[in-house]
């Protein structure tokens, strides 16, 4: 997510969810990993693009679930190689 694209993205409105793949390094080699972040953008009081994790729970709430589904949707359409991401966390947890 370090200045990379996202491999995949969802934006409904002003809601957006990003789906990232990143690499890596495990005690077994190099995997990559999915990852998602969600965001709301808005323009300040001066006119200025910004964006924030907070999100209103009577006009963005229903927007970010149906990105956020999509979003899923993708990533399961769309797995890791073998010998990737193949579930849980980088600590093999669910």
């Amino acid at each position: 997510m370090n200045g990379n694209k996202p491999t995949h993205k969802v934006q409904f409105g002003s809601v957006s969810v990003a789906v990232w793949s990143n690499d890596i390094e495990t005690g077994n080699g190099t995997r990559t990993v999915q990852r998602v972040t969600a965001e709301r953008r808005y323009k300040d009081k001066d006119g200025t693009w910004k964006s924030t994790g907070s999100f209103s729970a009577t006009t963005d709430l229903n927007r970010l679930i149906l990105a956020l589904q999509k979003a899923q949707e993708y990533v399961l359409m769309n797995p890791p190689r073998k010998g990737e991401d193949e579930g849980g966390d980088e600590n093999g947890l669910p």
